[in-house]
């Protein structure tokens, strides 16, 4: 990436607004250390939403380094940016949104409760619909279920739309549950 400070996103941002004004602008960070004044610098740079995404989780192609060695935990990405955005009188003016490491509608509900308007359910959602086995080999291209190749032999099936829908349904029953 080419975002070295605020100002830069500023400008990004700006000419990304220009090119589509009615378009929502969202930036996506790293749950870790500052987390909360580097929301707030990408709110101050004109973003409509920040998403936070966890060292827990997140892309199965991110490097083994990257992967195991940065971020923290989205709960504590989620509150801090909360409690900063509030102090600095920024929170209504943006939509946060947590990804990373969320797996069971415990976690939603307490994202939601710290303070994410949005959570991104990803690796939940492959594991349901594509057959992934979660071996955590997508950056190695040897994908034992064929989904993160280069030449992928997944085609899908009439059976994975009935899975994801299943899986969401199991997580929204969970997720009453815990509310009443």
């Amino acid at each position: 990436h080419d975002i070295y400070s605020i100002e830069d996103l500023e400008g990004l941002l700006q000419r990304l607004g220009a090119c589509n004004p009615a378009a929502r602008l969202a930036v996506k960070i790293t749950s870790g250390n500052n987390v909360g004044t580097i929301a707030a610098g990408c709110v101050k740079a004109g973003a409509d939403k920040v998403q936070i995404s966890g060292g827990s989780g997140g892309t199965g192609a991110a490097t083994q380094t990257d992967k195991y060695n940065t971020g923290l935990p989205i709960e504590f990405g989620i509150a801090e940016a909360e409690n900063t955005l509030i102090q600095q009188g920024l929170r209504e003016n943006v939509t946060l949104g947590a990804d990373g490491g969320i797996r069971t509608g415990e976690d939603i509900v307490k994202l939601l409760t710290l303070g994410a308007n949005e959570v991104s359910i990803g690796t939940l959602l492959l594991i349901a619909q594509q057959k992934c086995i979660f071996c955590k080999r997508c950056a190695s291209q040897r994908c034992p279920a064929h989904i993160t190749r280069t030449v992928s032999k997944y085609l899908g099936s009439s059976s994975d739309a009935k899975r994801f829908r299943d899986e969401y349904d199991s997580l929204t029953d969970e997720d009453h549950q815990m509310a009443r």
